[in-house]
């Protein structure tokens, strides 16, 4: 099976995978480093990278779905919410395990995003704009773009896959800082040795630790490194 055979999907934290009907025509990435000075006198130091993000637009179009095509006019074609609707639930805060719906501790699932062995991207959804532009006589929706961008959850698989017999060596870590989260922290859940702080932020160029926001994604060196 060729690459463009192979159809893309999302594999959901607390549900079932959403196939997609057809593969996106194209990915945007985006990354940001974020860099900060006191002054304009003093030169910009390297804060660190933020999350990366992934963005591309959906085509649901139930008149041409291989599972269910229709074969005369009389035959019903199943609405296109169907699939809109498990997109939707991507973005609304629910009980994912860990939280706690009676104190308002929810949050969206996170999902992979996954195309063969091209990409494998675990993010959450922060964007979702549907447009219905095909209904059927009785108003029922049958086509939609779904322009979606999703943002790094936590270090996964690197995007794009890189070939595995390139020989290149294998790429420090990175962690996504959590609010209330310190460089020490850090160290000892990446490292285990609250003590090596000092080499992430030698690693990313960070000044005063206590500097660095949330959502920032630092790089975690080696040990020993």
């Amino acid at each position: 099976m060729g690459f463009f055979d192979t159809k893309a999907s999302f594999e959901v934290e607390s549900g079932s995978p959403i196939p997609f009907l057809f593969n996106p025509a194209e990915l945007s990435m985006s990354l940001k480093a974020t860099w900060d000075s006191a002054s304009d006198d003093e030169e910009p130091q390297f804060q660190g990278m933020e999350s990366e993000e992934l963005s591309f637009t959906l085509l649901l179009d139930t008149t041409q779905n291989p599972g269910k095509p229709a074969t005369s006019p009389t035959d019903k074609v199943q609405p296109v919410t169907k699939w809109t609707s498990q997109l939707v639930k991507l973005v609304r805060p629910e009980a994912i395990s860990g939280t706690n719906k009676d104190t308002n501790d929810e949050r969206p699932p996170w999902v992979r995003f996954q195309w063969g062995d091209f990409v494998s991207f675990k993010a959450v959804v922060t964007s979702l704009d549907i447009t219905f532009n095909l209904f059927n006589p009785d108003g029922v929706p049958l086509r939609a773009e779904c322009a979606i961008t999703l943002m790094k959850f936590e270090d996964d698989d690197s995007w794009p896959k890189q070939n595995p017999t390139s020989g290149t060596p294998a790429p420090e870590r990175s962690h996504l800082l959590q609010p209330g989260e310190t460089l020490d922290r850090v160290a000892a859940v990446e490292l285990a040795d609250p003590t090596a702080w000092r080499s992430i932020a030698r690693a990313n160029g960070i000044r005063d630790p206590f500097s660095v926001r949330p959502g920032v994604q630092v790089s975690v060196p080696r040990r020993g490194a």
